[in-house]
């Protein structure tokens, strides 16, 4: 078969070579007579295509990236398809592909030449996980701080980085901090959160600091002593909420 090691005596032989090329097959006839002939082809053996692609692991909801690096020896490749668990297919060079949730998942890209030879291979790319953020806010007066409970976590991960901002009031790097505002009313607290991987996560919540009320009040008159004094609360219209 040309390749320094095969034959066969069967009439219709199967034959598999160990690389591409060509080679010069040739068949030997022999009669019951004793005569003989032969013949002398080329038979082309193509090269299947070597099959690989690099990966850009991200972050859920960006989106990972695949670029092809297959080749063919002295050939081309005709078309390619990145194949994924969805059911979806690229047959792009270069692939953004958002999966659903975090985790492993396989990645399957198949080429075929231009000579119709057909290679495979099969990655696993991995999508890490945003972090699920949250917090819980202490209710406080104006001049009091404001704690703030952080509930946040990564799964299968851990946390870099918290960054709170309190509006234009401050700002602080703390887990769980506490705080105080300058003045009353209805702040827009921000957290931001990044993981190991550089995952980001934000969450914005509403905190309500009361005002303090204004104590005042008022004498009728000074009393002698065993008389009874008069006093009368001033009330202040911006007093709101007074139980007692």
């Amino acid at each position: 078969f040309g390749d320094g090691g095969g034959a066969s005596g069967d009439q219709n032989p199967s034959y598999l070579y160990g690389s591409a090329g060509v080679y010069n097959v040739s068949l030997m006839l022999t009669s019951s007579l004793g005569c003989e002939d032969s013949i002398v082809k080329d038979v082309v053996i193509y090269a299947n295509p070597t099959v690989d692609f690099v990966i850009e692991n991200n972050c859920e909801e960006v989106g990972n990236i695949f670029s092809d690096l297959s080749s063919v020896f002295n050939g081309n490749i005709n078309s390619r398809e990145f194949s994924f668990n969805d059911g979806s297919t690229f047959n792009d060079s270069i692939v953004n592909h958002v999966f659903t949730g975090h985790g492993s998942f396989d990645v399957m890209l198949r080429v075929v030449s231009t000579d119709g030879c057909v290679s495979s291979k099969v990655k696993t790319t991995k999508v890490f996980p945003n972090p699920i953020i949250d917090f819980v806010a202490s209710e406080s007066c104006e001049g009091q701080q404001a704690f703030f409970n952080n509930l946040s976590s990564v799964p299968n991960s851990s946390i870099a980085s918290y960054s709170w901002n309190f509006g234009l009031e401050g700002v602080s790097g703390d887990r769980s901090p506490a705080y105080t505002f300058s003045s009353h009313g209805v702040f827009d607290v921000d957290l931001s959160i990044i993981s190991g991987e550089g995952c980001e996560s934000l969450i914005t919540k509403e905190v309500v600091v009361h005002k303090i009320p204004s104590a005042n009040f008022g004498v009728l008159s000074n009393a002698c002593l065993g008389d009874e004094l008069q006093i009368y609360y001033l009330a202040d219209p911006n007093n709101s909420n007074v139980v007692s």
